[in-house]
This record gives C-alpha cells, structure tokens and sequence, in this order.
C-alpha cells in the first residue's frame, strides 16, 4: 500500500502598510510507494460474445434465425418492416429460439450460419414476422438491411439504419 503527502506551503511575497499581503501558495504532492494490483474480485455471470446483446423476450415466442425488434417495453418481438413502429427498433437477429421471458442473444456484428437458408449474394433485408428476406415485401413501410449473406446458408449480421419507402 502506498501513502500520499501533501505539502502545502505559503510564502509571503511583500507586506504592504496597509495591511495588505502579496503570498504565492503551492501545494507539492509526492507518492511515497507505488500502488499494487489488488486481489481479483468475484467473477461475473458470463454474457453473451462479442458482437451480441442480451434482451428480454416479449409475450410471442422468437424463431430462431429471425429479426427481432423492440416494442415500446423494450422486449424483444418479431421484427416487421410492414409495422411502423419497428422502424429504428430492429436489433439483430437470433441465432436460437426463445420463449416468453427468456434472455434472447442478439447478434449485432456476426457470422450467422443456418442450413435451411438460400440466399444470393448481396444484402439480407427485415421481412415481414421475423423472417430475413432479400426481397421487401409488399407493403413494406421502411427498408433496413440485416447484413450480407456471404454464401447461401451464411450471412454476416451488420444491421444497418433503416430507409423510409412510405
């Protein structure tokens, strides 16, 4: 453990007949010993990896491999580009299903893989339901790509921000 002195001094300057003083004050600090790392603390619940969020599920259980958006709670639901109040509310996507009240893994900035998944090259878009498409679905209100699909079951997750269509 290290110890800390200050000093602080006054020095006076010039003394004036009307009883004024002229002082300059300093204060000097000087360590004593060098602090060294203390024990470890407890460890933490672990998080998700890098690149993802931990959020609360909403009242209708999450797909896996979907977009999911908040609600005005701040719980996760099926992201919608048909509902206006998912525009700037889509998070990311889940790589797993979730029911009611679970903690729901959000990928933000990932490499997600599904078998079942077909895509072309180029940019995964918010569908309708939670579902990723690379077509908008007609009467789509905004445009918000998910990421890119890098082959045809792997799309790299980088939500981007949405663009109003109406």
């Amino acid at each position: 453990m290290s110890d800390l002195v200050v000093v602080e001094e006054t020095q006076i300057l010039a003394e004036q007949a009307d009883s004024s003083i002229l002082a300059e004050e300093f204060k000097t600090t000087e360590i004593l010993a060098v602090a060294e790392q203390g024990p470890p603390g407890p460890r933490g619940l672990p998080g998700p990896e890098g690149g993802a969020t931990l959020v609360t599920v909403g009242a209708v259980p999450l797909s896996g491999h979907s977009a999911v958006a908040c609600n005005s709670a701040g719980l996760l639901v099926p992201a919608d580009s048909t509902n206006p109040s998912h525009r700037g509310a889509v998070l990311g996507l889940v790589a797993d299903a979730y029911s009611p009240g679970d903690e729901a893994v959000v990928q933000t900035a990932y490499v997600l893989e599904h078998a079942g998944w077909t895509w072309a090259p180029g940019p995964v878009f918010v569908g309708t339901a939670g579902q990723p498409t690379q077509t908008l679905p007609i009467g789509a209100l905004f445009s918000q790509a998910l990421g890119q699909a890098l082959s045809a079951t792997r799309v790299l997750v980088d939500v981007q921000p949405p663009i109003t269509i109406a």
